[in-house]
């Protein structure tokens, strides 16, 4: 393989053998050599910002990657950007159109990832609202989790996150009920609903509606 090598050695020093590992990752013909190359690109990434170097370079590769035809390639080089953070957020929109790929592994760590880049990944928020229709329960989940966390987030937006609180799946519905009660200018509109969860025979559905609950008439009490 003309993978091991080089890879343990980006992955110490940083960078030395970044550029062996970019064309690893662009043109070697098996795919686990690519998702490989992929994830000592990461590492590399991270040791060379942990030290003040430039990142961006290996950011480009990885993302480049995420149009592989390989599902795990895909995956190595989304995670490889997430551990990155916010040093690739000009690429948030490549990570964001992963959202509707058509591996449900490939769309959950796109939406962990977009949730690591911070403000470069809020301006997504239409994309991750979309997703509260995705068939695969886990993916539902974390979009949920990302509109609560976002700033940009309207009534609209809201909207959408309330009706989550009647899906079938009862971690859906505990994720939005967290969700609605981390907006509190928003999520007021909806406490009738949420109170309703604190019926619910799930220990974790009750816990989110009263951690909601809290934070919603808490933030009611401060602003009166």
């Amino acid at each position: 393989s003309p993978s091991s090598p080089c890879m343990a050695a980006a992955a110490a020093d940083g960078s030395e053998h970044t550029p062996a590992l970019a064309r690893v990752l662009r043109a070697d013909p098996s795919p686990t050599a690519r998702a490989a190359a992929a994830k000592a690109l990461g590492a590399s990434g991270v040791a060379a910002a942990a030290v003040g170097a430039a990142a961006a370079s290996v950011a480009a590769d990885l993302a480049a990657a995420l149009g592989d035809v390989d599902t795990d390639v895909r995956v190595a080089a989304v995670i490889a950007l997430g551990e990155l953070g916010h040093a690739v957020g000009e690429h948030a929109g490549l990570v964001a159109k992963l959202i509707v790929d058509v591996d449900q592994k490939v769309r959950a760590f796109a939406l962990e990832t977009l949730g690591s880049l911070g403000v470069a990944g809020h301006q997504y928020i239409d994309e991750v609202t979309a997703a509260l229709d995705d068939e695969d329960v886990e993916v539902r989940a974390l979009a949920i989790g990302l509109l609560g966390g976002n700033p940009n987030a309207t009534s609209i937006h809201a909207d959408a996150l309330a009706a989550a609180l009647h899906s079938d799946d009862v971690s859906v519905r505990a994720a939005a009920a967290r969700a609605l009660g981390s907006m509190p200018a928003l999520g007021a509109a909806y406490l009738e609903l949420i109170v309703s969860l604190e019926a619910s025979e799930d220990e974790d559905e009750r816990a989110a509606a009263s951690e909601a609950l809290l934070a919603l008439r808490g933030a009611a009490a401060s602003s009166s």
